[in-house]
């Protein structure tokens, strides 16, 4: 039995078993937790939190509290300032932390909710395509 064709004929029963579907080029799919807004939490309940930069964000990637409270900061957050001041790399917000840690400054971080990671802004036949089918 070819196993290529047998994913092939199979490949349809996939589409069926997707948890969401999501119109590349339809405006105004709401995605649930985003409304724009900032979230302002301490900035130490974000010592457990790993940070990268993502095509000039600051965002988080996870790694919760052991204690499993909620720090406020969910997966794929956009961390945008500390007390107003803009953070622009992981590094800037590490430092910022550790000194947050030792000197007790009571700092407040400014974050906007990206439930998904950084939204993709180019347009649907402007990108690049690869199929779903290719790795199965």
């Amino acid at each position: 039995c070819d196993t290529f064709s047998l994913a092939l004929e199979e490949m349809h029963l996939l589409y069926f078993a997707a948890d969401r579907i999501i119109h590349l080029d339809v405006k105004g799919d709401t995605i649930p937790d985003f409304d724009g807004t900032p979230h302002i939490f301490p900035l130490r309940n974000f010592e457990t939190a790993d940070v990268v930069d993502v095509a000039g964000w600051v965002q988080i990637l996870g790694n919760p509290r052991a204690d499993n409270t909620d720090p406020g900061w969910r997966l794929f957050d956009r961390v945008v300032a500390i007390n107003s001041q803009p953070i622009e790399t992981a590094d800037q917000f590490a430092k910022e932390l550790s000194r947050e840690l030792t000197h007790s400054d009571s700092r407040c971080v400014e974050i906007h909710r990206y439930p998904f990671g950084r939204i993709n802004e180019i347009p649907a036949d402007e990108r690049g395509w690869v199929f779903l089918e290719r790795f199965l």
